[in-house]
Parts: structure tokens; sequence; C-alpha cells
């Protein structure tokens, strides 16, 4: 038990000495004074700061070499919003209030792409929304008073009919610069971006490749399968394919009908995507019933306007009840494609990214209507 003892109170004999090397506050020495500096200096700074210079002290006594170590008798407060005062061997320390006013907590920068996104999806949006509420009602209305007056019949030459295509065609491309889209500025969405980097341009360009394909070559899908036929005046020009067509005389695509076709099919497109997202099916299943249903519906609606009795003049179907029946699933291939596809589309794409998007969409369009010939066959 002596040796033991003798052992114990030498090692704290040598702890103390370190100690005492090491950190001389244990002695209540002046720091600055011991290292060479100016004696008083460590008590100047200790009255000037009572945190730093009297918590300096009050931690030199808890440390491994102090007095009271193991009473525990040292307690170290945590920072809070609250003035604490803890009272331990002739040592007070002072904890002093955090200033959450001075020290906001840090908060999360905002996504940039996040931020991209909701910009992207609100300039679709407002386009779109422009070409139903002002596009939609101009062309409606300007078609509707050609037929009822029968203004068509008055029409002698090409440039009547190509004059009347291109004015309703002209809104899609103008409607972006009278009400231009105006996002908040920021890094990603500076002031002042160039206009033809816009979606309404790139939407337009997409359409426009559409309609081309959809004009030159499926419309024959149309004259063969559908029993679809134009009357219009044999002196108009016209542009189709000459290897498709089978009747010189009906299966012919007037030039007019392609910024005619752009117009309408500008509202179409609009009007499934404003009502997909309106929708905003998330399951895989629910995507495609909506994308058949509402493309379905459209071309139905579409065919029964356009082969009712005040077109017959220009424009039938050799079985109009067939066709509304099982043509309208022909038809829709355009719309089961195209609003997939057109929801992809960025107005950050180039130009060469939007005419190849377009042509896959083209190409996709004309393989269902392939499939849709070789499963129910002409109407």
């Amino acid at each position: 038990m002596d040796a033991n003892f003798s052992e114990v109170a030498g090692a704290r004999v040598v702890g103390r000495r370190v100690g005492r090397r090491i950190c001389p506050l244990v002695r209540g020495e002046d720091v600055c004074a011991v290292r060479g500096n100016p004696a008083g200096s460590a008590q100047r700074g200790r009255e000037e700061d009572p945190v730093v210079g009297g918590g300096a002290r009050a931690l030199a006594g808890c440390g491994l070499f102090g007095g009271d170590w193991r009473r525990g008798a040292c307690e170290i407060p945590f920072p809070s919003h609250h003035t604490t005062t803890t009272t331990t061997t002739n040592t007070t320390i002072t904890t002093l209030p955090t200033n959450t006013a001075m020290n906001p907590a840090p908060s999360s920068p905002p996504n940039p792409a996040a931020t991209t996104t909701t910009t992207a999806a609100a300039e679709k949006s407002h386009f779109h929304l422009l070409l139903l509420k002002v596009h939609t009602p101009l062309w409606l209305s300007a078609v509707a008073f050609v037929v009822l007056t029968s203004s068509l019949k008055t029409w002698t030459t090409n440039a009547h009919y190509l004059t009347f295509s291109l004015l309703v065609a002209l809104p899609p491309f103008l409607l972006p610069f009278l009400f231009p889209f105006s996002p908040a500025p920021s890094p990603n969405n500076p002031p002042g971006r160039v206009w033809y980097h816009s979606y309404p341009l790139k939407f337009n360009l997409y359409i426009f490749t559409l309609v081309t394909f959809g004009t030159y070559f499926g419309t024959a899908y149309f004259f063969q399968l559908m029993s679809m036929t134009y009357t219009f005046p044999s002196h108009l020009p016209t542009l189709d394919s000459d290897i498709l067509r089978r009747d010189p005389q009906t299966h012919t695509v007037p030039a007019f009908l392609y910024p005619l076709t752009h117009a309408y099919f500008t509202t179409y497109y609009s009007l499934l995507l404003v009502l997909y997202d309106t929708i905003s099916p998330k399951t895989f299943l629910r995507k495609t019933a909506t994308v058949l249903g509402l493309g379905y519906a459209l071309a139905w609606a579409e065919t029964w306007f356009m082969a009712s009795e005040m077109m017959t003049e220009w424009f039938s179907y050799g079985d109009r009840d067939r066709m509304l029946r099982v043509g309208s699933w022909g038809y829709a291939s355009y719309f089961f494609v195209g609003v997939p596809m057109l929801r992809r589309l960025d107005g950050k794409w180039g130009w060469e990214r939007v005419v190849i998007e377009a042509g896959g969409c083209c190409m996709g369009i004309l393989v269902l209507l392939e499939i849709w010939g070789k499963v129910v066959g002409p109407i």
C-alpha cells in the first residue's frame, strides 16, 4: 500500500510540475509575462474581454492539471440565447447571448436547375395560352366567315387562297413579339435574351416540320385508306408526292393548305399540351390513357367538323360514320406521337435538334399510320 501510494503521489507531483511548465495559468501567472511580453498584458486582455480573459483562467483550472479535476467542479456552458453564469471554484464563466439577428441561420442557395425548369414551364404555358385565347378565335372566325359566306366561290386565283392561308398562319409567329414572356431576371434567365432562342419559335419550327411531312406524305394515307377527297379548283398549284398519288384529280394537295394546316395544328397541339398538364397524370398507365383519350377525342371532333355538310363542296369522306368511329384512330396517330414528343421541346435546343426531333416524331407517326392501315385496312 505504501509503495502504491508513493507511486501515485510521485506521479501527481510530476504531473503538476509539467502542468506548471505547459500552462502557467494554473499558478495564476501572467502568460504574456512568462513568454517575455510586458507584464500585465494578459490581465488587461482579460479585463477587456471577460469571456476570453476570465474564461481562460477558469478553463485552466478545469484541465488535466487543474486541482479540481477529480471533483468535476468545472462546468463549461454551451452557448445559448440567454446569458448564463456558472460558478466554479474561485472562478465565474459568463456566456454572452447569441445575437440571431446579427448571425442569421444560413439558408440553402437556390437550385439553378429547378429555377430554369420552372421558367421554361412558365414560358410554354404563356405561349400556349396565347395561342388558345388569341390565335384560335382569329383563325376559327376567318374560316367560318369564308365558308358561311361562300367567299371561296369568288376566289379565282391562287393568290386569293394563298393570301388567306398565310394571314391565318401569321399570328403564331407574331404573338410572341406582341405579348412577350418576361421572366424574373436571374443568372439563368438574364434580361435581353436573344429572340430566336425562345420557345415559341422552336415550337413553330416543330409544327412546320410536322405539317410539311403530314401534308406531303401523310395525306396519301387519308386518300387511300380513309376515302378522303379534295374538290378544290383544279387550277390551283399542288404540292404532294407523285409516287404516292393514285388519282390525279382528287388525290392532290393544293399548296395553300400548308400554311392553313399550320394555323390549326398549332391550336390542336397547344390544346392537347395544356389539357395534359392540367390532368397531370403520374403513372405510366395514366399517362398513356390520357394521351390516347385526348388524341382520339380531338381527332374525332375535327373529323366531325370537316365532314359536315357545309364542307362537302370542297372536302368529304366516303363513309363518314365509319371514319368517325374507326378512322379517327388513324388520324389520332399524329397526336399519339406528337404530344409526348412535343412535351420534350425546350427553347434552349438548337435549331438542328428541333428539326431532328421533329423528324423522329414524323417517323413515329408514319409507323403508326402504317400499322393502322395493316390492321384496319381501307374504310
